[in-house]
């Protein structure tokens, strides 16, 4: 028989990698078990996400009687949550929802996408740092993506843990096959806040810009805020890039896929906060694409320094001129380090890994 299992989440929209990690996983077919969706649906866009409005609140009270529906009617004993990042309002909202649904279930299992929670523990008040513990301590298993995840299973008493790697889609007939000689395309995909490293890319552009390369550079995404939006496009006029960038906004499916086919080279130069295991690195060496990304979270995970890739310290544009410029003039290199990343996707971050190992586990700790 299989065990049922309530797995509360957002899917898209909006686009960002815990919507899209959990839609890989929901979207399986599980011999041991029976999944029930409940949607998280309090954004619908990337600029709404881990800010406060109140019909976030009436959202929050829907979801919380349609979870005590679904666990009577079906009699489901396991709950599957994945906790917030390091942001206040979606800690608060976590701590309303579980300390509220979580009595109701045998078994909780957290799912670790986001980075930052444990480390914000210490900014709450005395009060709220009591209702934390309630909401998050003590779960039965906690899953982290990545070795080098920033959160603490020991500080939230996980009974049990786990670590299992993110998986990609991909599609086959897109897959790189050659590589551009002019006009290098570089590719960044992902949301566009400074903490990703947008402005370090502009950096790198004006620098590329100054040594007279060839390139243009593909930014694939939304922008989380207006604000920073106008000092990307003011960047791009001062540096004299218009015709070196286009940013195409949110992407998706067959516009998204050929957007890696197009590219030759990936750049994530992120510090963002929340950060763990990003799906758009994973992404990119589903397509064989060399990669330049910071040394942050579990970007080591994915890229080996001067293997696949090359990893750079955070907020260093001059790293990254140099290295992408390297990339640049070595068609040999591009290739390389894009088949070495393809076959390393190929071994580990797979979807069909990533829903094995998470079907093993789950149905391990599950009543």
């Amino acid at each position: 028989m299989k065990k049922k299992l309530l797995v509360l989440g957002q899917t898209p929209p909006p686009y960002h990698g815990q919507a899209v990690a959990i839609k890989n996983f929901i979207d399986g077919n599980f011999e041991t078990l029976q999944i029930f969706h409940l949607k998280m649906d309090f954004s619908t866009d990337i600029d709404s996400v881990g800010k406060f409005k109140i019909k976030k609140i009436f959202k929050l009270f829907a979801i919380i009687l349609k979870a005590y529906y679904l666990k009577f009617r079906y009699n489901i004993k396991n709950l599957y949550y994945p906790p917030a990042g390091g942001n206040l309002v979606p800690i608060i909202r976590d701590i309303l929802l579980l300390i509220a649904i979580r009595p109701l279930f045998k078994t909780t299992i957290f799912h670790f996408h986001s980075g930052g929670l444990t480390k914000y523990y210490t900014n709450l008040s005395s009060s709220l740092k009591k209702l934390y513990k309630i909401a998050y301590q003590k779960p039965d298993m906690g899953i982290l993506v990545t070795s080098h995840s920033d959160i603490d299973l020991d500080f939230l008493q996980c009974k049990k843990t786990s670590i299992i790697h993110n998986g990609v889609l991909v599609n086959t007939n897109t897959s790189r096959q050659t590589f551009s000689c002019k006009d290098i395309q570089i590719l960044y995909v992902g949301s566009l806040r400074e903490s990703k490293g947008i402005l370090v890319l502009l950096d790198l552009c004006k620098n590329l810009l100054q040594e007279k390369i060839d390139f243009h550079f593909n930014f694939v995404g939304e922008f989380h805020d207006e604000n920073f939006k106008q000092i990307v496009i003011n960047k791009i006029t001062e540096f004299n890039l218009i015709n070196n960038i286009t940013l195409h906004g949110l992407q998706v499916g067959e516009k998204k896929e050929q957007q890696y086919t197009n590219a030759d080279i990936f750049c994530f130069p992120t510090f963002y906060e929340q950060e763990n295991l990003p799906l758009a690195v994973i992404e990119a060496m589903s397509h064989s694409l060399p990669v330049v990304a910071t040394n942050w979270r579990g970007i080591p995970d994915l890229i080996e320094d001067n293997i696949n890739g090359f990893l750079v310290p955070v907020k260093d544009s001059n790293s990254y001129s140099e290295k992408i410029s390297k990339l640049i003039k070595s068609k040999d290199l591009r290739f390389e380090f894009g088949i070495k990343g393809n076959q390393k996707f190929k071994e580990k971050f797979s979807i069909e890994q990533y829903r094995k190992s998470l079907e093993e586990s789950l149905y391990r700790v599950s009543l």
